[in-house]
């Protein structure tokens, strides 16, 4: 097959793990080591992906599922933006909180497991696998095992061409989640692993998948737009910002050439901002803050 599509992007990630539970729980017992005894044992909270969905801004693709008594929250990122680790947080914090309903006893809440699988590197190691807790800082005693957090950064693990290790079960998916040449692929079900080689077919299942295509071709659509929009948006804040310093004396501001004016002339280009959708953080980056 021509142009595969790997499972980095985020609409191939969530098809595949949610058309085969088996996949989800091979991935989940083998990259994050649970005991996931059967595919009965998952079940898929958001297994939905359509076509409004992939087109909302800032849209989460993500995997929230229950396994046993955990609650578990995956996860393909591809682009870092300043506040992933608090919004990673964040996530799973209202995930932990909303597994305690009603009437429910706090001895009620679910382990909360986060796995994000990122496309660039988050922390300066060479270990592709980072797990944290909480923990006390001077005994390294873990509090509790309620808080899980796994990150696994895909740069820093060589292709499969390069590393083959079939005994590695945690590297093999990784390298499945990152090829996207046949040679590879093909390395991939040569490797003796069941699960990887079907894994392969569900990826390459997807990518025929004319739907999902077009969600794809979608979703490229948007993140052009929103690119323009925001270029358009800074060169209009620099002519502003220009402008604004030429009038007032006041002079160029930032790098970026907003002019650091009167108050009223921010409050306005922020208005300005809002009005074509951006969000907060947004307009805080254009605005060099």
């Amino acid at each position: 097959m021509e142009n595969i599509i790997s499972a980095k992007n985020d609409i191939v990630f969530k098809a595949v793990f949610v058309r085969d539970k088996e996949l989800l729980r091979g991935f989940l017992n083998d990259v994050v080591g649970l005991t996931i005894a059967s595919v009965d044992d998952i079940t898929i909270l958001n297994p939905e992906i359509t076509p409004d969905l992939v087109g909302q801004k800032f849209a989460r693709l993500d995997i929230n599922a229950r396994a046993g008594n955990d609650n578990i929250n995956i996860e393909m990122q591809t682009y870092r933006d300043r506040s992933f680790v608090e919004r990673d947080l964040f996530y799973w914090a209202k995930m932990y909180s909303d597994s305690l309903k009603g009437g429910d006893d706090y001895s009620d809440l679910r382990r909360t497991i986060s796995v994000s699988v990122l496309d660039f590197n988050l922390f300066d190691c060479p270990g592709y696998h980072s797990e944290f807790c909480i923990m006390e800082k001077n005994r390294l005693e873990v509090l509790t095992d309620m808080l899980s957090m796994h990150f696994y950064e895909l740069k820093k693990i060589k292709g499969i061409e390069e590393n083959l290790n079939i005994s590695d079960k945690k590297l093999l998916w990784l390298q499945l989640i990152k090829a996207n040449r046949e040679e590879e692929f093909k390395m991939l079900e040569e490797s003796g692993n069941a699960l990887i080689r079907r894994g392969v077919k569900t990826i390459y299942d997807v990518n025929a998948d004319d739907n999902v295509r077009e969600m794809i071709r979608m979703e490229e659509k948007r993140l052009l737009d929103q690119t323009y929009a925001l270029n358009q948006a800074k060169r209009e804040g620099r002519e502003e910002g220009i402008g604004i310093g030429r009038e007032e004396g006041i002079g160029i501001g930032r790098e970026e050439g907003i002019g650091i004016g009167k108050e009223s002339e921010r409050v306005r280009l922020m208005s300005l901002w809002r009005d074509k959708g951006f969000s907060e953080e947004q307009i805080k980056e254009l605005l060099g803050e």
